[in-house]
């Protein structure tokens, strides 16, 4: 989809987003400089791609989550969350983001967000988006 549904997801997400919370609305357009900062947030609130499927390399290390030992070679999901709806996942831990569940165009940790993935696995398409 090369980036298509992602922007279309996250366009459409942030009017809804905007339109719940009209003082954020207020924020985005009172402080156009800070246009950046607020598309950060809202990437990190709608969350347009939910989830994220992986194989582990075959040396990856085995760890135990909870009760469930994960070893090399596996498909792993990630769950990135979405706060907007209430998914809980990655955009949407409270020990990474403060009030994960409100939308705060001018949140300073949001950049902290995974919507594009990370390291090696970051989103090729992220300009077009």
């Amino acid at each position: 989809s090369n980036g298509h549904k992602s922007t279309t997801a996250l366009i459409a997400g942030a009017v809804l987003a905007l339109l719940d919370h009209p003082q954020e609305l207020v924020k985005m357009l009172t402080n156009p400089g800070q246009s950046q900062h607020a598309v950060e947030e809202l990437l990190r609130f709608v969350s347009p791609v939910n989830r994220l499927l992986r194989r582990l390399p075959e040396d990856f290390e085995p760890i135990i989550l909870e009760d469930t030992t994960i070893c090399g070679g596996e498909a792993v999901e990630l769950v990135l969350g979405c706060p907007q709806r209430e998914l809980q996942g990655a955009n949407a831990d409270p020990s990474m983001f403060s009030l994960p569940w409100i939308l705060q165009v001018d949140r300073p940790e949001a950049r902290r967000h995974l919507a594009f993935g990370s390291a090696f696995h970051f989103c090729p398409g992220v300009a077009l988006a």
